[in-house]
């Protein structure tokens, strides 16, 4: 009987532990502005952005502005995606 205690016990922490993880992976759903290391948001600003407005050292977005950005429309260092402004950018119209 104490292990079956036990063992639900540990069960039902484990369980509270996942929950309160789950609204923090990528998976939730993005923010209005999102900061951080790699925040999802319709404007997103930190390390690696990631929303419609990117603004960051790697953002990805539909538009992206930082040092290496990878979207629709980027202006950066390094760009990739179909409109690039920057010193080394592939796109359609780089």
């Amino acid at each position: 009987m104490f292990c079956e205690t036990t063992l639900i016990y540990h069960l039902e922490k484990l369980l509270e532990i996942n929950k309160n993880k789950e609204s923090q992976h990528c998976g939730t759903k993005p923010k209005k502005i999102a900061f951080g290391i790699a925040p999802l948001g319709i404007i997103s600003i930190g390390i690696v952005p990631m929303g419609v407005i990117s603004i960051g050292i790697v953002p990805m977005g539909v538009f992206s502005f930082g040092a290496v950005a990878m979207g629709i429309v980027n202006l950066s260092v390094v760009g990739m995606g179909i409109i690039s402004a920057g010193i080394t950018t592939m796109g359609v119209l780089a």
